[in-house]
């Protein structure tokens, strides 16, 4: 059975700002000395580490020129680069070393909509199952006597549908919701995307 809704009634909409940490768990702060770090190659030493938490989580530092080199008149101290052609420049160390001794913070941030719908049933609603062992053969008639009078039915999931009466979603309760003359039920289905 179908039922439509009452869309300034029965739902609610919701936007929201969800901050999550970069790294594995939700993480987003970490103490430098948590990250190990090394060049994935010899050669490129003077310009590109690996920085790693854990064997889920690393992001790269690269640091002054692309190939590691500069001009030769200039030689950087703490974090100003140094822009020698040697094998004594390594910048992309100098940062990492740099992380490693402070802490490093990095977060995402997204928008997500909350859509609640209360999907509501009358007393005088849902109280007749739509499963054919309900019913008794041709005679569409209720199988059991003691149903007759007083239908005691079983709400176990909530469908949500489109204007074109296509199936959007599918809610399933944890225990089922029992249903009859004298009870009112409201499912709250709760869509966050």
């Amino acid at each position: 059975m179908m039922k439509n809704f009452n869309l300034s009634e029965d739902t609610i909409t919701t936007q929201i700002t969800v901050t999550n940490g970069f790294f594995d768990g939700g993480v987003g702060t970490l103490a430098g000395s948590n990250l190990a770090t090394s060049s994935l190659s010899a050669t490129q030493k003077s310009y590109y580490y690996n920085l790693q938490y854990n064997s889920k989580d690393h992001f790269s530092v690269t640091y002054g020129h692309i190939g590691g080199s500069g001009g030769v008149d200039f030689m950087g101290t703490g974090l100003t680069p140094d822009t020698r052609v040697t094998a004594a420049v390594d910048n992309a160390n100098k940062l990492a070393v740099a992380l490693q001794k402070g802490s490093i913070t990095i977060r995402s941030e997204e928008q997500q909509y909350i859509y609640d719908y209360f999907c509501r049933a009358k007393a005088s609603e849902f109280n007749l199952s739509q499963n054919v062992t309900f019913w008794s053969g041709s005679t569409y008639e209720m199988r059991h006597s003691d149903m007759v009078t007083n239908p005691q039915t079983f709400i176990s999931e909530v469908g949500l549908y489109d204007a074109s009466g296509e199936l959007m979603a599918v809610g399933r309760l944890s225990s089922p919701i029992n249903k009859n003359f004298s009870s009112e039920a409201i499912v709250k289905v709760r869509l966050t995307y």
